[in-house]
């Protein structure tokens, strides 16, 4: 499972990151240069409905034609999308990979979504589970299946603490990202320590209940 964490351009952390053969996960709006050898870049929309404001394209089309012009290389690139907007954010995300033809394209499944929602899109080679925290771990398994028949890969977004990251593993992601390492050696280590652990774990016990999103 590759794992992306949040963008820093600590030179103590990102050795440690590079060390573990670990990501990192740009957004609009933070993207310099790439520092890791493997990265993935997100829109921006979840910090945008933080905010309560509109998403901003012209600045996300901006960071894409300046990793073009730069030839950047990211894994992925997640289409805009709506924060548990259901079926329109998949129009959304379907009308701009229409518009913008790009060959790796992740399309962020939202609460609402089902897998037998979403087409054949071209550029289009993974799905991002994004989403309410409840909605993601009630689906991600689901939607991890789903993707692997399709012939696609599956990330889970914002996984955030180690009990998360070990249901991730057990349920077969591809990929996830978490800004949990981040914060100290600690928390760092413990991240480590959960990407490595042979335990399977179902969902967290009350896990279920709790709200967050992306």
């Amino acid at each position: 499972m590759m794992v992306y964490v949040g963008d820093t351009r600590a030179k103590a952390l990102l050795a440690r990151i590079k060390s573990e053969g670990f990501g990192q996960m740009h957004t609009r709006g933070t993207l310099c240069r790439p520092r890791t050898e493997r990265w993935a870049y997100d829109n921006g929309a979840f910090a945008d409905w933080r905010r309560g404001r509109p998403f901003e394209a012209e600045a996300w089309l901006r960071d894409l034609d300046r990793i073009q012009v730069r030839g950047w290389r990211p894994d992925w690139c997640v289409l805009p999308d709506i924060v548990a907007g259901g079926t329109k954010s998949l129009d959304l995300s379907i009308a701009w990979a229409q518009r913008i033809s790009r060959p790796d394209w992740y399309l962020a499944a939202q609460n609402g979504m089902t897998p037998s929602m979403i087409p054949d899109i071209p550029g289009v080679i993974g799905w991002f589970v994004a989403g309410d925290l409840a909605w993601k771990l009630a689906t991600g398994a689901m939607w991890v299946r789903a993707a692997h028949v399709r012939g696609v890969r599956c990330h889970i977004a914002r996984v955030g603490v180690p009990r998360r990251v070990v249901w991730a593993r057990s349920i077969g992601a591809d990929s996830i990202d978490s800004s949990f390492p981040l914060w100290c050696a600690a928390r760092f280590d413990e991240f480590v320590s959960a990407t490595k652990t042979g335990l399977l774990f179902a969902p967290p016990p009350g896990e279920a209940g709790k709200r967050g999103a992306r």
